[in-house]
């Protein structure tokens, strides 16, 4: 079974005005507070220290927008359904 994707805006995840590595979504999720962003590799949540992370995605546990870093902060590639999301 493939992932299902839900709608999503490239911006959708964005750094905080003064701290760039400070990001927050849409749905009002804010790294340092509530569950900030996890490692995501395909559709399962990983610990880059234990395995290998190529895809270097972020996931935003609330929503399920899925992000890259990019140039000028994270740019949003796709967004999963949570169900189909596994998590450590």
């Amino acid at each position: 079974m493939s992932a299902r994707s839900l709608d999503f805006q490239p911006d959708d995840i964005t750094p905080s005005e003064g701290d760039p590595d400070t990001w927050k979504c849409r749905c009002g999720n804010l790294t340092g507070i509530g569950p900030g962003f996890f490692h995501l590799e395909g559709t399962r949540e990983v610990d880059p220290a234990r395995e290998p992370w190529p895809s270097e995605e972020y996931l935003c546990p609330e929503c399920g927008r899925v992000c890259k870093n990019g140039e000028n902060g994270p740019v949003v590639v796709r967004r999963l359904h949570m169900d189909d999301v596994i998590l450590l």
